[in-house]
């Protein structure tokens, strides 16, 4: 009897802590450097042209480095961005705040500032990351160019 119930304590342990997943936020993000590889805007995937910028802009430009509660991602050579951020690995959720771009920005770069500035949450893990406004608007990024 005694077996009987630890047995099943057991279980219902294991059941409980298999259903609480969170995200290690640190190994995601903290002193990571993230390229910019794709985005998604009202549904419709990036260019050819928007493309060919993003990969052939140089391993300076197009992305994100996170460190501790900040961030900095440089778009073109001309255009940094700079802010803070806080991300919830429960609830798989980031926000940036106090960011600061330029004005003179292309196209693409006022694509990638809008997302950031409206994100909410985020899909990935220390490989692949998207950085989401909603399902149809988002950045996606790799760990390498």
């Amino acid at each position: 009897m005694m077996k009987n119930i630890l047995y099943i304590l057991t279980l219902v342990i294991v059941a409980l802590t298999s259903c609480t997943r969170e995200d290690d936020i640190n190994e995601i993000f903290l002193n990571k450097c993230w390229y910019i590889n794709g985005i998604c805007k009202e549904g419709k995937e990036a260019t050819k042209e928007d493309l060919e910028t993003l990969f052939h802009s140089g391993k300076d430009c197009y992305r994100i480095i996170f460190n501790d509660g900040t961030f900095i991602a440089t778009l073109s050579p001309q255009n940094v961005i700079t802010g803070a951020w806080s991300a919830d690995g429960k609830k798989q959720a980031i926000h940036f705040y106090n960011v600061e771009a330029q004005s003179n920005s292309s196209a693409l770069d006022n694509r990638i500032i809008e997302i950031i500035q409206k994100a909410n949450s985020y899909e990935g893990d220390a490989n692949v990351l998207l950085i989401k406004k909603d399902k149809n608007n988002f950045i996606r990024m790799c760990e390498k160019r």
